[in-house]
């Protein structure tokens, strides 16, 4: 459900966007987003076998590898991305933002999945604590499916690539 939740996020939001899908896994998100019109994918994981797979199935939905780049870090000081994906359960993403927190001066758009309905104050709370500057984000969006909630924050001032 959390897949869906998340691509219900993502829709229209991904087209001619650099996305950064923090914790790809086998790629899924990646390959939507451009499917979707994304003119650019960052697939990050700390997981060389997710590396992998995330490779092989980009590499077998035949997108040009100059759309994507894959890798296990990337130098997020020099990057800028419109749109961060991430679709981890609660502690996955405390510990992927915590090793990559510089990616919140990086990106416009934050979409968030995995986050369990009694989770949800935990998870706001942990953001607005740690990377959110409520004068600076606004969360636009919040959907449920079954147990699940998946988040849109955006940028009030849009940073222009």
């Amino acid at each position: 459900l959390t897949t869906e939740l998340m691509l219900e996020l993502m829709g229209d939001r991904v087209k001619k966007k650099r996305v950064l899908d923090l914790g790809c896994g086998t790629g899924v998100l990646a390959c939507f987003a451009l499917l979707w019109g994304a003119s650019y994918v960052c697939c990050l994981d700390c997981d060389e076998k997710a590396i992998d797979l995330c490779n092989r199935n980009l590499l077998h939905n035949s997108f040009k590898e100059e759309k994507y780049l894959v890798s296990t870090q990337v130098d997020l000081n020099n990057s800028f991305f419109d749109t961060l994906l991430c679709n981890m359960t609660l502690g996955d993403q405390e510990l992927a933002l915590a090793a990559n927190k510089e990616v919140f001066s990086q990106v416009n758009e934050l979409i968030f999945s995995g986050i369990l309905d009694e989770q949800k104050e935990e998870f706001l709370n942990f953001l607005y604590e740690n990377y959110l500057d409520k004068d600076e984000w606004l969360m636009t969006t919040c959907i449920i499916k079954g147990k699940w909630q998946g988040f849109v924050f955006n940028k009030k001032t849009q940073k222009v690539n």
